[in-house]
């Protein structure tokens, strides 16, 4: 499967979304696969008055729901914060086809096409347009259409040559929802896609990079400056390809030329302000170059690096692993932060995640990492105090490794299977580990950070899979579910309710202080989906549990703005509502 890298920009899927308390614009989405992303949190019974949670004025919700979208069966949501896509009446086993629409919040909703795939639409960042597909034997056909227009005329973009049906792997937004880059097959062609570039105000194709593009990595800054790899020369008898780092501006790209940054590179990643680009060449050489100036190659700040990451503060620094296993942790100009040294004690998996703490401070990484099982040893350093790593745990999801500013949140003791494990949290170097549940599905950690000191939590206990193997979710979210726990850093864990689907809980995208969820998760076959009803809560107050006013709801969108979109194929009448509180 391609890796896409998307910058400043979060997909919504079906009933869940991560969010980790950041601000963004909300109409976008790569389709309706919900529990996908789902990283949970919580927090005590009570007004919790631990950290900056004495400050927490935030106002109890009062929820009025409105029912925008047509009257039917609907599934497979992508909603942003002023929009929401969804299939009317689904059919189908194997795929899943329906009648798109799309609706906002003040109850306008258009019929799109027929016949369009669950998980093959989404609304661009900013909600203007909408992308989807049609499948079209085993690749499928791209549409366009603006949604600002009265009345919505679809666009073919290409017939039957894109990549794959499903949004998500066949292609990705930039940031800023001006284009979209896709995986296009030509004649004859079953694999190695030609790269496209969308404009998502007419649907124009207004760049390419033929003979297998796509199989590289391609990334979109928020300015629309292009960076992706694809081969030089070889295209002629006695030329050599090489493969090659090149950028271009999107909005200039008619008429100019990509420009080369480096040769055989590997991976990609900008710092969080976007000014500083750090790629790795194949020779393990690690290079920093300034995304405003776009000159030259950049500077070399490290080399014989396996693997590396980012810090999320503005400037990075940046973490990596060598060659040898050893860890270190240097700053974009190249000043060396924390050297670790390879040992039996020390050293660091190669497949291993590495992770900076959001101050840059903490280092972690495994040993004895399992690709398949998602886990490993985890090990921290203190990056300032340049410690020598001590052992966090065994056996701990890299999925649900939550470093906050003053602990770590994680999931330990994940099954052979890789399926289920312990949620825990700790203080951030490790120690103080408490339990918050057991039977927590692996990847199903919601947790955010919206201020100093404060953190919440949601996940399910003592989760089971479906024992009924026909009743799988019409939005391919997973068939589990179980009780939804929620846990903060000062008070005792609060169960919300005893049976809730996989995914069907979020907290707020914007603040992270107000949270929804969908009780007595129930499995219904008309909706071919786990159905029950809306609540929510302030994070400040969780015991105080507030009818969000729908039932036979399935799917949830984001929060924003103390509002949400909520699929509710049960409800009377059936459709999508959208919710204020």
């Amino acid at each position: 499967m391609k890796r896409y890298i998307i910058l400043a920009a979060l997909a919504v899927f079906g009933c869940s979304n991560n969010n980790n308390g950041n601000s963004h614009e909300y109409d976008l989405g790569t389709g309706g696969n919900g529990g996908n992303g789902s990283d949970d949190g919580g927090g005590g019974g009570g007004a919790d008055m631990a950290g900056g949670d004495m400050a927490d004025v935030t106002v109890p919700p009062a929820p009025t729901a409105t029912h925008v979208g047509a009257t039917g069966t609907t599934c497979c949501m992508v909603a942003g914060s002023t929009r929401a896509a969804y299939l009317l009446n689904p059919t189908g086993t194997t795929t899943i086809t329906g009648e798109l629409h799309v609706v906002d919040k003040m109850g306008v909703d258009k019929k799109i096409d027929t016949g369009v795939t669950a998980a093959g639409f989404g609304i661009t960042p900013g909600g203007k347009s909408i992308i989807y597909t049609k499948p079209s034997g085993t690749k499928a056909s791209l549409f366009w259409a603006d949604l600002t227009t009265a009345t919505v005329a679809p666009k073919t973009v290409f017939t039957g040559t894109a990549y794959n049906a499903t949004l998500a792997f066949a292609g990705f937004f930039s940031p800023s929802g001006k284009y979209f880059v896709v995986g296009v097959l030509p004649a004859g062609v079953s694999r190695s896609p030609d790269m496209h570039v969308i404009d998502t105000s007419n649907g124009n194709d207004v760049y390419q990079r033929l003979n297998g593009e796509f199989d590289y990595v391609e990334a979109v800054l928020p300015d629309d400056t292009m960076i992706f790899q694809d081969t030089a020369g070889g295209q002629s008898a006695g030329s050599t390809p090489v493969q090659t780092l090149y950028w271009i501006s999107l909005p200039n790209a008619g008429s100019s030329t990509a420009a080369a940054i480096s040769t055989h590179t590997s991976s990609l990643t900008p710092t969080s302000d976007n000014k500083t680009l750090l790629y790795l060449r194949t020779n393990g050489d690690l290079y920093a170059w300034n995304a405003m100036t776009k000159t030259g190659a950049g500077t070399k700040i490290a080399s014989t690096v396996i693997k590396f990451t980012v810090g999320p503060d503005a400037t990075g620094p940046a973490a990596y692993i060598a060659a040898d296993h050893s860890v270190h942790v240097v700053g974009t100009d190249g000043t060396k932060l924390l050297d670790v040294a390879a040992s039996a004690a020390t050293s660091a998996d190669l497949l291993s995640q590495i992770v900076l703490a959001p101050d840059g401070g903490d280092v972690f990484y495994f040993q004895g990492y399992e690709t398949q099982n998602q886990r490993g040893t985890l090990l921290r350093a203190n990056v300032k105090a340049g410690a020598t790593p001590v052992k966090v745990g065994d056996k701990i999801s890299s999925a649900d490794l939550n470093v906050l500013d003053n602990a770590l949140v994680l999931v330990r003791n994940v099954d052979d299977l890789g399926e289920f494990g312990e949620a825990v949290k700790a203080n951030r170097d490790g120690s103080n580990i408490q339990s918050l549940g057991m039977m927590v599905p692996v990847g199903g950690l919601n947790v955010v950070n919206p201020g100093p000191g404060t953190w919440f939590a949601m996940h399910l206990n003592t989760a089971v899979k479906d024992p009924t193997a026909a009743n799988v979710p019409v939005n391919g979210s997973a068939a589990l579910y179980g009780a939804l726990s929620f846990e903060d850093n000062g008070g005792a864990a609060v169960t919300l309710d005893a049976k809730v689907h996989a995914g069907a809980f979020s907290f707020a995208a914007d603040d992270g202080r107000t949270a929804a969820f969908v009780t007595g998760a129930t499995w219904n076959a008309t909706a071919k989906n786990y159905v029950g009803a809306l609540q929510v809560i302030a994070a400040r107050d969780p015991n105080a549990k507030i009818d969000g006013k729908v039932s036979g709801c399935s799917e949830l969108g984001p929060i924003v703005g103390r509002g949400l979109f909520v699929n509710a194929p049960t409800a009377s009448p059936a459709g999508v509502y959208y919710v204020t509180f």
